[in-house]
């Protein structure tokens, strides 16, 4: 009798076994026919990137009307992506009248990058901006440093709406730290060239932190402008400022004093309607006047047009 009981008892573990691998097998091969609906999608962006990312440096031409500009990257690190796609981190682009760049028979507004690369970024200057405070901040920094208008509206559409998602936001623009990590190799070389690579981090409180200075050099002839960005690990620049107290009641305001240099254009203001028109049936309304005009001052009052459009003109 007990016999006969083991022997039931052993085909009854025999049976669920069996169901078992049935059961494991079945599953498997649902979950190769039918991946998760969620399979591929990155749960976190992809940046912040911490402390090695270059995000978004953007490349503008101003006043390389009908040249042809070759761009290198020579960065220390990994260039990630290129938009359009350079060749061996090389583009050779024809500059517009209107500062827009042709390549490859397509017309972009600015040339893309991103990359990464060792180091960290300096926070021993710059400035600590509550989130109420960060677009009028932006407008008028970004001015200072040397964006146009679209340029500046450009960043602050693209950073703001991150930087506003913590109480404060700490800034430090980076110049040498930048600059000797990531070069640009231009021919023609620019008269003037801007590069703006601002280093952040979100704190909950008002940090204390040395103001940022900056020498901004006049625009003339051929410009380069570039801006770009990373958001940096808050503990990475922990031992380089010092938090406040969350009691302490910030000041007023912490946009800096700067004034915003005057635009270059503006004595072409006069020729409004021209620039915007430049050769077309309008533009021939103007008369001798802008007929008698050399080209640089030509493309400046267009500069200037693109920039600022017919506002007090």
């Amino acid at each position: 009798m007990q016999n006969g009981e083991d022997k039931t008892k052993h085909k009854k573990i025999l049976l669920l076994m069996f169901i078992g691998i049935i059961a494991i097998g079945l599953y498997l091969g649902l979950m190769t026919a039918y991946p998760r609906l969620d399979a591929g999608i990155h749960k976190k962006p992809a940046y912040p990137g911490g402390n090695d990312t270059f995000e978004k440096p953007v490349i503008y031409f101003e006043n390389y009307s009908g040249k042809q500009v070759t761009v290198r990257l020579d960065v220390t690190g990994t260039v990630n992506m290129t938009y359009p796609a350079a060749k061996a981190n090389t583009w050779t682009v024809s500059c517009n009248r209107d500062n827009s760049i042709t390549y490859n028979g397509n017309t972009y507004r600015y040339l893309f990058w991103d990359g990464t690369a060792a180091g960290t970024w300096s926070f021993s200057e710059g400035y600590c901006v509550k989130k109420e405070n960060t677009v009028a901040f932006l407008e008028n920094i970004t001015k200072y440093l040397g964006l146009n208008t679209e340029q500046s509206q450009d960043f602050i559409t693209y950073w703001a709406p991150r930087m506003m998602q913590s109480p404060y936001t700490v800034i430090s623009f980076q110049k040498g730290e930048y600059t000797s990590k990531a070069k640009l190799i231009v021919d023609p070389a620019p008269d003037t060239t801007y590069r703006i690579f601002m280093a952040w981090y979100p704190s909950n409180t008002k940090v204390d932190i040395k103001p940022q200075k900056f020498t901004v050099p006049k625009r003339k002839g051929k410009v380069l402008v570039e801006w770009g960005g990373t958001e940096v690990a808050q503990t990475a620049t922990a031992a380089q400022t010092t938090p406040v107290d969350s009691h302490i009641t910030p000041a007023a305001t912490d946009i800096p004093q700067a004034s915003v240099p005057a635009d270059p254009y503006a004595q072409y203001g006069q020729y409004a309607e021209c620039a915007k028109a430049w050769d077309s049936t309008a533009a021939l309304k103007c008369g001798k006047t802008w007929a008698s005009l050399d080209e640089g001052t030509k493309q400046a009052a267009y500069n200037h047009y693109i920039s600022h459009g017919t506002e007090g003109w």
